[in-house]
């Protein structure tokens, strides 16, 4: 991944000028080696990771790096409970986008990984369809019985087919390109269709708060971070008007961040044992390390409730962790 550094960076929401805010940032989770840098236009606000990783790359690193290998086949494919609303919304959970499918609707989720998000959505009443660029999803989306698509929504998946709803939970941080991405979701709408995203809000609190130790830059993975501003444009240069715009923080991600920040950084090109899917292929940790996380992980259910009325407030506020937007088509 010999990608040149560049000495400035043209905004991909509003071309205007933007500069380096942080630089030497590498995976703290996984242990992906190479550093990074973010970028923050000083005109909407947006932030770009460079160099970061290209769709032709993306594949081979996240089957690498997301090991959905590791997937059950028998528990994927479980009857699955989804919250209801309250529940939802009082857990931070809410930003699962796909859950707000209806009974008959035809949708296609972006990213759709281990195919679990269209388990639920066929539960819910709906038909399903994902995009998955990791090729490992499509074998195991061939054992569940599962429509999948291997690549990306900008490669036109299910040709003959379009979409009541469109779906993406925490993807569209990790396309190079976000305004191809907003028009491909758009040409797979049928008239009336929404698009429904979630996404790293770089202007939540905890990011201010932590700065560098940010568990949301996760680079290179994440490449794209928006403000309220740069949501707006990238609405308008799709035609598109936002019906509904929010923020939302689960839980259990401010007990990561807490968590993250007591056990430390690992070196770069180390896995973090913190983080379930580095844990099989990392090294065992130390005593003392092992008795930490074990700690912190039995606490995790009590920090997550006190958590709560608090991340409700920084919701309200729009400074939350991730954005939650629902997109429709402008009438012409």
């Amino acid at each position: 991944m010999k990608i040149p550094k560049p000495s400035k960076f043209t905004c991909q929401s509003c071309s205007g000028k933007a500069r380096k805010q942080y630089q030497g940032l590498y995976d703290d989770r996984y242990g992906a080696k190479g550093k990074h840098d973010i970028y923050v236009c000083q005109h909407c606000g947006f932030g770009k990771t460079l160099p970061g990783i290209t769709n032709k790359e993306i594949g081979k690193f996240y089957q690498k790096h997301y090991p959905l290998s590791q997937v059950d086949i028998k528990q994927l494919t479980n009857k699955p409970t989804i919250p209801n609303k309250l529940e939802a919304w009082l857990k931070g959970l809410n930003h699962t986008t796909h859950w707000q499918a209806k009974k008959g609707q035809k949708v296609l989720d972006i990213g759709s990984g281990s195919g679990r998000s269209l388990v639920e959505i066929n539960s819910i009443g709906g038909k399903a369809y994902g995009v998955e660029p990791d090729p490992t999803g499509k074998s195991i989306a061939k054992k569940a019985k599962l429509n999948v698509f291997t690549g990306f929504i900008q490669d036109n998946p299910f040709p003959d087919q379009m979409f009541d709803l469109v779906t993406a939970s925490q993807v569209l941080e990790h396309d190079p390109d976000p305004n191809s991405f907003i028009s491909a979701c758009v040409n797979k709408l049928d008239k009336n269709g929404q698009i429904i995203l979630s996404f790293s809000n770089l202007n939540a609190f905890t990011r201010h708060l932590f700065q560098k130790r940010w568990i949301h830059w996760h680079v290179p993975y994440h490449l794209n971070f928006f403000t309220k501003k740069s949501i707006k444009l990238l609405a308008k240069k799709n035609n598109l008007r936002i019906k509904n715009l929010t923020t939302v923080t689960p839980n259990l991600w401010t007990v990561l961040q807490l968590q993250s920040i007591l056990i430390g950084l690992p070196k770069e090109g180390a896995k973090n044992p913190l983080w379930p899917q580095a844990i099989t292929k990392s090294k065992k940790p130390s005593s003392n390390h092992s008795k930490l996380l074990n700690f912190l992980r039995s606490a995790t259910k009590i920090a997550e409730t006190v958590i709560a009325i608090p991340n409700r407030i920084l919701d309200q506020l729009l400074l939350g962790d991730s954005w939650l937007v629902t997109l429709e088509q402008n009438e012409k």
